[in-house]
């Protein structure tokens, strides 16, 4: 999935012609769960997907934090992987064995939102620098790895039911 603010020229025309606006982390009834929006006449704005998207305010929407940011992608997106148990696999896997959750479908929005590639430019950059992709929650999980696995990495896929073979 691609994003419209990775673009560095997009960025910059947005800069130009965007003020920066009130962002507010809600818990939503709607949505049932967190989301970043800001509220636009007599309704919550949001932008997912490159797009923008909307709801009406409810009286059981609770504003659990505020702050001021141009793109979405300076808002703390953290909140992102609390939805997910310890038994969860699927993810990212950093090289030194640390665990980053996302739904089945999530890891490129997780890998911008969440970790901000690392430092690195995009999630091909990260796979070859030593991250790995999970998927496959359950019985059968699975992974993909650019490069042999890190001692840690090896340990928790151990502990957490992944099928290696000398060689990953």
């Amino acid at each position: 999935m691609s994003y419209p603010w990775h673009d560095p020229e997009e960025r910059e025309y947005q800069r130009q012609y965007k003020e920066p606006r009130e962002w507010c982390l809600i818990r939503s009834k709607h949505y049932g769960t967190k989301v970043w929006a800001w509220l636009d006449d007599d309704r919550w704005e949001k932008e997912e997907d490159g797009g923008l998207g909307y709801f009406f305010p409810s009286d059981d929407d609770e504003i659990l934090d505020t702050c001021v940011a141009e793109f979405i992608d300076d808002l703390d997106w953290s909140f992102l992987c609390d939805r997910f148990d310890d038994d969860w696999t699927t993810g990212w896997l950093s090289p030194d064995g640390k665990f980053t959750p996302c739904s089945n479908w999530g890891h490129d929005g997780i890998a911008w939102l969440v970790l901000h590639y690392g430092g690195y430019k995009d999630q091909s950059d990260m796979e070859e620098h030593g991250w790995v992709r999970l998927w496959g929650a359950g019985q059968h999980p699975e992974f993909s790895s650019e490069r042999r696995l890190s001692v840690d990495q090896r340990n928790w896929m151990s502990r957490k039911g992944f099928r290696l073979e000398d060689y990953d």
